[in-house]
């Protein structure tokens, strides 16, 4: 088995000689998804009208793939109350290897300041 997932049986015979006795063996294995890791620091607080973008949405992992962000770069988050709040940002990540890995999501913290009057 070279990649993916399942059932996994060995067996191995060896002849006898005239040392050894004739044997067999027999081995079954069960071959599991590596668990994708996701790396994603809290973002540091932003001012309400800020738009996210790859400053915010930074997330990395453990093997190559694609990530996707909810809210998506370019979104402003929702008006903060008093005093700041935090909003829950998210990001799904496919791995390239779907077959190898295993999808995965996570989420972060980011604090919403009130913006400021002129």
């Amino acid at each position: 088995m070279t990649s993916g997932t399942g059932m996994c049986s060995l067996k191995a015979s060896w002849a006898a000689d005239d040392v050894y006795k004739a044997a067999t063996a027999t081995a079954k294995t069960t071959a599991e998804k590596v668990v994708s890791v996701i790396t994603w620091a809290t973002p540091v607080p932003i001012t309400y009208g800020t738009a996210l973008s790859s400053t915010q949405l930074d997330a990395t992992a453990s093997v190559p793939g694609a990530f996707v962000y909810s809210p998506a770069a370019g979104a402003v988050p929702r008006v903060p109350r008093s005093p700041a709040t935090c909003d829950t940002l998210k990001v799904t990540f496919t791995p390239t290897q779907t077959t190898d890995y295993t999808k995965e999501t996570a989420t972060v913290c980011i604090v919403v300041n009130p913006a400021t009057a002129n």
